[in-house]
């Protein structure tokens, strides 16, 4: 340490001045003192400290320079020839006691003594402490660039008035915007990148006109820089500025893959995309295969509404590739009989009836391979009205199952209706209707099973002028003051099959609609299982720590345990602290239903052992296994997948790279594509390419300024 402690400094000067009153000479000595006991290991040597101010807001610092020579910033020329004129500037420095500091220099002016020079004369510039012209030090500089690095500009100017710094945003702006552009002319100038990665990003999703390339060592993982445009030019202009890279990783952008091809560098295609790339590949295939939805049957039986074959002999069913195919799989179809009597069980309206018939016909035609517009003109439907009741046909069937589960329940309970009506609290008797007049012609009908649409036209003629509506009305009131059970007249049962047995139930029918996304979705989880089993091949299972064993025996969670600040009855409130129940949803698409689709569907298998065998090439990292599977599906039945192999063949040097270099990676990028999404969106978007490299770039510059220091500060404790 320069100065150890100030009590010693003042001691020693006090002691060789004892004999002295404290006069005006030794102020400045006490000053001197002050000042290189405060200041010492910051300011320049040169300074002296003058006086010092106090005021309700800021700490002022007076120093004058005893230089005897300065460089000229010109011509870098010494020169020791004072002039009679100085310079007064004033820099604000880290703040003490939450007060702004000053410091007030008196700068030498010095005469330049090179003829070929244009300045006559030049202050002295203390450049190791600011810059020239500046009104911060560095290391003010250097504590609001870091803080920035973490806060936005705005919230951290006036976060930082609290500790007695003065600046405004748009200066903390320019300091990051400036140590940012001064790290990016370094990184484009370093000589210790031998492996380059590469990525594209657009600034505005979906705008490629925002899209930039992001850069950086692939080895430390650090950013470099971001640059303007995703083209094969702007990529080559990057890559050129690096002599020493060795080999450039990648996604499978082609512009990338041409301007390293362009360099004369081998190129690495990384894996996880190789494995996206496939994924996609199985996606299309599917719903090339499948359309958008899979209707799955179940139950005893199933209903046959439409003879596709028979209903139009014009028309060749399977002449045309349907556009959105459609599965279904399940138990035999049934007679047009069964159907109707399912109608009548269930008490259909004749609207409810007739969406159940097109719902089934819709359902047949789909499977025997109709398009949607075929469909609509076979039965006199929009291809709007087929979409609609396509998609409502898990609902609509099992609507009629529940209606026919209920006629069976009232028979059983002796209930001869459905729906129980109820009254107004004031309504009048059934006495006082103008239909109670009729009251034997009424009845005697109703009890024959016609509703009040027959009844109305016969008691007009007997002399009624009422409407339809009354004898309803009237119907109701009876039935409900006698104690009658009175339901809608489609659910009333005819008096002949009131005594008769009730018919067989006819066999329960359903059907499950799954999204072919929940299929993927499936295929992905099997491939990962089996996949997850040739890795602890090669590599052994892992071993299971103690809480993950602990949690898997235990059938509910373990008990919660406060370990916040709050007391235990806060932390009851803010907490879910109650054990959760087990989940005992159904999943989306069961075993039973997986082994059923794998069965019957037979693009499930070949895509599912493609996906395991892309997996194996990449877990064993063989060039031969990776020959094995471009030539056993380079001519794939999949259109998808053929292509995907085909991508393979034409970038075999990378994915041949990616497999001989498995510590190559694009994760780091993706993750800086990541950092870049977050900062956009904590600026509102309004971050533009500056900033965002000096965001990325910064904090790479301070790690290593940090390590740089580490071993100074230690041996300076020592």
């Amino acid at each position: 340490m320069k100065v150890a402690l100030l009590s010693e400094r003042l001691q020693a000067y006090l002691t060789q001045h004892e004999a002295q009153p404290m006069s005006p000479t030794i102020i400045p000595g006490t000053l001197e003192v002050v000042g290189d006991f405060l200041y010492g290991l910051a300011v320049p040597q040169a300074w002296r400290l003058q006086d010092i101010q106090r005021t309700a807001e800021a700490f002022v610092f007076r120093w004058m320079s005893h230089t005897t020579q300065a460089m000229c910033p010109g011509c870098h020329q010494v020169s020791q020839q004072r002039t009679h004129t100085y310079l007064i500037r004033t820099i604000q420095d880290l703040p003490l006691t939450g007060l702004t500091v000053y410091h007030i220099i008196k700068e030498n002016r010095y005469a330049c003594g090179n003829p070929a020079c244009n300045a006559a004369t030049f202050v002295e510039q203390f450049e190791e402490y600011a810059d020239p012209d500046a009104r911060l030090s560095h290391r003010l500089k250097d504590f609001l660039v870091r803080q920035a690095l973490e806060t936005s500009a705005n919230a951290l100017a006036q976060s930082v008035r609290a500790l007695g710094i003065r600046v405004s945003r748009p200066t903390v702006l320019r300091l990051v915007k400036s140590q940012g552009a001064a790290v990016v002319a370094q990184n484009l100038a370093r000589d210790d990148v031998w492996v380059l990665g590469v990525d594209d990003i657009n600034l505005r999703k979906g705008n490629a006109s925002t899209a930039c390339s992001v850069f950086l060592d692939a080895q430390t993982h650090r950013v470099l820089v971001v640059v303007q445009g995703a083209t094969e030019a702007i990529t080559q202009k990057v890559i050129r500025k690096y002599p020493s890279v060795e080999m450039v990783s990648r996604d499978r952008g082609t512009a990338y893959a041409a301007a390293a091809r362009a360099c004369g560098l081998p190129q690495v295609a990384d894996g996880f995309h190789l494995v996206q790339n496939l994924h996609q590949a199985i996606r299309d295939a599917l719903h090339q295969e499948l359309g958008a939805d899979v209707f799955l049957r179940s139950g005893e039986g199933w209903i046959r509404g439409v003879n596709a074959a028979s209903e139009d002999p014009g028309t060749d069913a399977t002449a045309e590739e349907p556009s959105e195919p459609l599965i279904v799989v399940g138990p035999a179809h049934r007679s047009v009989a069964d159907r109707e009597q399912r109608i009548h069980l269930a008490g259909l309206t004749p609207r409810q009836a007739q969406k159940y018939r097109h719902t089934l016909a819709i359902l047949e035609l789909s499977e025997s391979g109709l398009r949607r517009p075929e469909i609509a003109k076979r039965l006199g439907l929009t291809p709007r009205d087929v979409a609609y009741y396509r998609k409502q046909a898990p609902e609509t069937i099992d609507t009629v199952e529940r209606k026919i589960d209920a006629y069976y329940a009232m028979r059983d309970q002796g209930q001869w209706v459905q729906h129980q009506k109820t009254l107004a609290p004031r309504a009048r008797p059934a006495a006082q209707s103008i239909v109670h007049p009729y009251h034997d012609t009424v009845w005697r009908m109703f009890q024959a099973g016609h509703n009040h649409r027959d009844i109305h036209p016969v008691i007009v003629q007997e002399g009624f002028t009422g409407s339809a509506n009354a004898v309803y009305q009237y119907l109701l009131k009876f039935c409900y003051e006698q104690g009658i059970p009175f339901g809608r007249e489609q659910h009333v049962i005819p008096p002949d099959e009131r005594t008769a047995p009730a018919p067989p139930r006819p066999p329960q029918i359903a059907v499950d609609r799954v999204s072919t996304t929940t299929v993927y979705e499936h295929l992905l989880h099997e491939a990962a299982r089996q996949r997850e089993a040739l890795r602890q091949a090669l590599t052994g299972p892992e071993p299971e720590s103690p809480e993950a064993s602990d949690s898997s025996d235990s059938p509910e969670d373990p008990l919660w345990v406060n370990r916040t600040q709050y007391s235990k009855a806060v932390a009851d409130i803010v907490f879910d602290t109650q054990p959760k129940a087990t989940s005992t949803a159904k999943k989306k698409l069961d075993d039973a239903a997986w082994r059923r689709l794998a069965q019957v569907v037979p693009s499930f298998a070949p895509l599912l052992a493609c996906l395991v065998a892309f997996y194996a090439v990449l877990l064993h990292g063989e060039v031969a296994r990776l020959d094995r599977f471009l030539a056993e599906y380079q001519a794939a039945a999949f259109e998808p997948v053929a292509i995907f192999v085909a991508g393979l063949k034409k970038d075999y040097a990378a994915v041949m790279n990616g497999l001989l270099y498995p510590n190559i990676s694009q994760g780091p990028l993706e993750g800086t594509n990541h950092k870049i999404k977050m900062i956009r969106r904590r600026s509102y978007g309004r971050a533009g390419l500056e900033l965002l490299n000096a965001l990325l770039v910064l904090p790479w510059h301070y790690r290593d300024q940090d390590l740089q220091s580490a071993p100074a500060r230690s041996d300076a404790a020592a």
